[in-house]
């Protein structure tokens, strides 16, 4: 997951930014985010949360496109 630059409306305003935070004790990414912003991100098998570091309050919305009706969107790593 690589920083995304800030779109050039954004430019000379403060930004919102999330700390990406791994399991596996990984260094912390940052990664710059703007209200309304729309992304596609590519599943990882890297265990993680983000932790919102900016100042405003924020709610993320995650889409599973699912290949069969019985998938499991969220699989956990835990066995049953």
């Amino acid at each position: 997951m690589a920083p995304r630059s800030v779109p050039a409306g954004n430019r000379g305003h403060e930004c919102e930014a999330l700390a990406i935070e791994f399991g596996d004790g990984g260094k912390t990414e940052r990664i710059e985010v703007t209200a309304g912003e729309v992304d596609w991100s590519e599943p990882s098998d890297r265990p993680h949360r983000a932790v919102n570091i900016g100042k405003q309050a924020y709610e993320e919305i995650t889409v599973f496109f699912l290949d069969r009706p019985d998938a499991v969107p969220q699989p956990s790593d835990e066995p049953a």
